[in-house]
């Protein structure tokens, strides 16, 4: 998929206003180089004024060393999805901690288990946007997940099959709109 500098762009600014991550904070570089989260985690920390911890295989592929490294550096936020955090104590992170879940849904059990401990974004974004389209914040009190409101300049529709919006409480298929969809596919105009 073809990410665009606008569509970067509208994304960390999103970040910054969201007061995920600015002047002061530091984040971790978690994603491979290869996804474009991680062009979210390395330009929404150096270009809102923050710093951030590049990690190597060994402490990505271990949560307990993943946690003392957050802990000995005092590192307040992490994107990090909700299958590696199963593996994780969330009564070691630094205080204050933000972190943001993607790729898949956390659950109710999952989310309670974090709450507390800091605040918990969780996000939403299909391969064909850039990194998140949708985010909401969660509490202890979640009965069901949701992928929340649409962030910054972006629109989002539920459609039928002839491309109609369905009234509330009809099922229907998510378009979304706006800065943060991608131009589309590499050599694939179609």
């Amino acid at each position: 998929v073809v990410v665009s500098h606008r569509n970067l762009v509208n994304f960390v600014y999103w970040c910054r206003d969201a007061e995920l991550i600015g002047p002061g904070h530091s984040m971790t570089q978690f994603a491979p180089y290869t996804f474009d989260a991680s062009a979210g985690e390395i330009f929404a920390a150096l270009l809102s004024g923050g710093e951030l911890h590049l990690l190597d295989d060994a402490t990505i592929q271990s949560p307990p060393r993943l946690q003392q490294y957050l802990l000995d550096r005092n590192v307040r936020f992490a994107a990090l999805p909700p299958a590696y955090l199963q593996h994780m104590d969330p009564s070691r992170v630094p205080d204050g901690f933000r972190l943001l879940t993607a790729g898949s849904a956390p659950t109710p059990d999952l989310v309670q288990r974090w709450a507390g401990r800091g605040h918990h974004l969780n996000g939403y974004g299909p391969t064909e946007t850039t990194i998140l389209s949708t985010s909401t914040w969660l509490s202890a009190d979640e009965d069901t997940i949701t992928i929340g409101r649409p962030i910054a300049n972006t629109r989002l529709y539920l459609l039928d099959e002839q491309r109609r919006p369905v009234p509330i409480g009809v099922p229907g298929e998510i378009w979304i709109g706006g800065d943060g969809v991608t131009p589309g596919y590499l050599n694939r105009p179609e």
